[in-house]
């Protein structure tokens, strides 16, 4: 069932296909499990080898510790990076990490109190959708 209803949440392609920089998965979930996600979505394209999950790590979020790796094994300070998180325990490691934090309520298992929960763990921005992503990492000064 999974493999035949996962969908990508409407508008991320476009907005991974304009993202300018570099990219990654920072994940929770396996290894096996994220590259399936983004096999089945069509999302693969756009991450390549740069996939961490927290199987790689000591501590899993809300530690800071994926976010760290990930940062280092893309070759990126902490404070360059943006994460977009949409759990409170990602947001809360992101900003453990010393990276801003945009949360994202745009997924098919966002809930009324989802984007207050994400602020109050500590997002710098909550998105809606990707356009709203896209136009908050404008006004960060990341190029498109």
């Amino acid at each position: 069932l999974f493999s035949e209803e996962l969908k990508p949440t409407p508008g991320i392609a476009p907005f991974l296909s304009a993202l300018a920089g570099n990219r990654c998965v920072a994940s929770s979930s396996s290894v096996e499990r994220i590259n399936h996600s983004l096999s089945v979505t069509g999302l693969s394209r756009f991450f390549g080898e740069a996939i961490f999950s927290s199987s790689m790590v000591k501590n899993g979020k809300p530690a800071p510790d994926i976010f760290l790796y990930a940062a280092e094994k893309m070759g990126a300070k902490p404070t360059d990076c943006i994460v977009v998180e949409d759990s409170p325990f990602g947001v809360q490691g992101a900003v453990a990490a010393g990276m801003i934090a945009i949360g994202y309520t745009g997924g098919g298992h966002t809930y009324p109190e989802h984007g207050a929960r994400l602020k109050a763990a500590g997002a710098d921005f909550v998105c809606a959708d990707w356009h709203e992503v896209a136009r908050q990492l404008a006004e960060l000064g990341v190029p498109a």
